[in-house]
């Protein structure tokens, strides 16, 4: 099993796992923002392993890709802590 292969099963998995925990999440009073954008993060950084880019370019778009989603899960956790908080 070459690379190229193992980041595609990686990365179909992270996806199952997004597409899992946001039908999970609309349908739970539980949130799940938080598990389905690690998920989706761990997938597109597996997807950018797997393009012909050139390696700054990958590199630049994995790095921007975790900003957005640390910053994304840092909001969600600072938006539930403050409803609980407030209740």
């Amino acid at each position: 099993m070459d690379w190229s292969a193992l980041f595609e099963v990686l990365r179909n998995i992270c996806m199952i796992l997004f597409i899992m925990f946001f039908i999970i999440d609309v349908f739970s009073k539980r949130s799940y923002k938080v598990l389905y954008h690690i998920a989706l993060t761990c997938g597109v950084i597996f997807s950018a392993f797997i393009w012909n880019w050139a390696i700054g370019f990958k590199a630049g778009f994995i790095v921007l890709f975790l900003i957005v989603a640390v910053k994304t899960i840092s909001d969600v956790r600072k938006r539930e802590i403050d409803t609980k908080t407030e209740a």
